[in-house]
């Protein structure tokens, strides 16, 4: 584990290690990159950044935009679960990165460093949690996809500090000022409305025993628990710049394994309470949420 609250910043010769490391769009048209390879040396590196030693990182087929047939196929063939391509679906509509650990795949709808930051991360935290994942989506434990995603944007605000999510102040704008309508405008609607009340639940502000989307699991409810887990691991980057014993918090997040929804239900709201009440701040007016 690291020694000291300064090891949560990456440095910069690993930095440009990282960084050299990067694609372009059209590579997913070049059959020659093994993409696979090339977030394994992403984890590889982001554990050396972080200061923890990892076992052997697990193998991961690493899919992009190119295979999107092949994945669609696996849904029909139902070699993957009900609840599996419930969360394919709602990554090709959506373009967000899915993780499949129990058949090791990730698909990446785009190629860029925080992606590849964030599908780094997953692996690493995969191979650390040592455990054997029977679905993406657990059923009845929302809270897994929320700390899953928490720590991949976590791994990808190391790699790049500048990095900004939505928050709740810009999710409340949205809601009140939103005019257009649409389908895209509607799905986002839904999904920050949930996301309101999960973060309300996990700050305190919600009285209800157990997170309000534990039994959720239509899309939007995959992107509610997305932007919770964004929010999270954004204020927590900023948290254990000041906090030691935080940082050894947040490090252990990548190795517990709770036997129950309830469980994971805990350790979440455990983990908020310890946040800013607030975000670092909104982002700009006219960004596109």
């Amino acid at each position: 584990m690291p020694k000291n609250i300064d090891s949560i910043v990456i440095k910069e010769p690993l930095r440009k290690k990282f960084l050299t490391l990067e694609f372009e769009e059209d590579d997913f048209e070049n059959t020659d990159l093994d993409l696979s390879a090339a977030i394994k040396q992403k984890s590889e590196i982001l554990s050396e950044a972080l200061g923890i030693h990892t076992p052997t990182l697990q193998e991961f087929d690493v899919h992009g935009i190119d295979s999107i047939s092949y994945l669609q196929n696996l849904a029909k063939k139902k070699l993957i679960s009900p609840v599996e391509a419930q969360a394919l679906k709602y990554s090709i509509r959506w373009q967000r990165l899915l993780s499949l650990p129990a058949r090791r795949i990730l698909y990446l709808p785009n190629i860029s460093s925080n992606s590849m930051a964030e599908a780094a991360t997953l692996i690493l935290y995969y191979s650390l949690s040592n455990k054997r994942v029977e679905s993406n989506l657990p059923k009845q434990n929302i809270s897994a996809i929320i700390r899953q995603n928490c720590l991949a944007y976590l791994g990808s605000k190391v790699i790049n500090p500048k990095r900004k999510c939505n928050e709740e102040e810009d999710i409340q704008n949205f809601l009140k000022n939103g005019t257009q309508r649409n389908q895209a405008w509607t799905f986002r609607r839904h999904s920050y409305l949930w996301a309101m009340k999960e973060l309300d639940w996990l700050f305190g502000r919600r009285k209800n025993k157990f997170l309000p989307t534990r039994q959720f699991q239509e899309s939007h409810g995959l992107e509610a628990a997305r932007v919770v887990g964004y929010i999270l691991g954004d204020r927590l980057f900023t948290a254990v710049q000041n906090n030691a014993d935080l940082l050894q918090r947040t490090i252990s997040l990548f190795l517990i394994s709770p036997r129950s929804a309830n469980g994971e239900d805990r350790i979440l709201r455990e983990l908020a309470q310890k946040l800013p009440k607030r975000g670092p701040g909104i982002r700009a007016k006219n960004q596109k949420l």
